[in-house]
């Protein structure tokens, strides 16, 4: 297994490392639900996730940003898009209930935020735009979402925000939901949605230096583990695996709680 150490370091050596501010008041996260911390539980009123899911996360655990140790506000929803203007999302068990995107979730807090400077800001979100394109025949691609996402930075720092980290896509060809007979055909969709996105936000991030990259992409390739391709949980009969830390996924969508702690911990290490 590569180690957490290395792991720390690829994401360093992405550029991380510069962006660190010298003062830092709290860790301010937008997204989807690799980011939400409870705010679809509170939404559906504690019906999703379902008790399988650790008290209201999308996974067996804490999500990543509760390991940075930082002061933490989120905003991010799970079933969240880069924004609802491009392409709504939704949740529940259905995926019947719309949630704020990330430009609305931006929207919420620079309402409710007069001094954003001394915070730092991630914005993790794209791959329900891929999901929500896929299954409701929309043509949207990943090209559209990462444009979609640095306006949101535009929008944050136009405000006076300072530190702004965006987080790119993992594989998304590469979950377990693509696994079944009916769903590998679409694996080359998401393969090339998760390419251009992550090209597109590179971009943006080279032509102005203060938009940091967190290479999730990298990390996860490099986070070797037993089982890479099959979920933990039985979401039919909601009995999860014996082996959970084995296991890169949770379910068909979402990391492992050992997963999130080593991204949570490789982004503390930049805190």
């Amino acid at each position: 297994m590569v180690s957490l150490t290395t792991l720390v370091l690829l994401a360093f050596s992405s550029g991380l490392a510069s962006a660190a501010p010298a003062k830092v008041s709290k860790l301010v996260t937008f997204g989807d639900s690799w980011t939400d911390t409870g705010r679809t539980f509170a939404l559906t009123n504690g019906t999703w996730p379902t008790a399988a899911y650790y008290k209201g996360r999308f996974s067996n655990g804490p999500v990543w940003s509760e390991s940075t140790g930082a002061k933490l506000t989120n905003y991010a929803y799970g079933g969240a898009s880069t924004g609802s203007a491009l392409i709504q999302g939704y949740t529940g068990a259905n995926s019947d209930i719309p949630v704020p995107g990330v430009s609305e979730q931006i929207d919420q807090y620079l309402a409710a935020t007069s001094d954003v400077s001394c915070n730092i800001h991630t914005l993790w979100a794209g791959g329900n735009d891929a999901f929500f394109a896929f299954v409701l025949g929309k043509n949207v691609t990943g090209a559209d979402a990462a444009s979609n996402l640095i306006r949101d930075v535009k929008k944050l720092q136009a405000k006076g925000a300072k530190n702004v980290v965006v987080f790119n896509l993992p594989e998304l060809s590469a979950i377990p939901y693509l696994g079944s007979p009916d769903t590998i055909p679409a694996r080359p969709f998401f393969a090339a949605f998760t390419k251009a996105f992550n090209d597109g936000v590179d971009r943006a991030a080279k032509a102005d230096k203060s938009i940091k990259i967190f290479p999730t992409d990298k990390f996860i390739a490099n986070y070797h583990i037993a089982d890479t391709t099959t979920q933990c949980l039985n979401t039919t009969t909601q009995v999860p695996c014996a082996d959970p830390a084995r296991h890169l996924y949770w379910d068909a969508f979402h990391f492992t709680a050992g997963v999130h702690a080593a991204i949570g911990h490789a982004v503390k290490a930049y805190l």
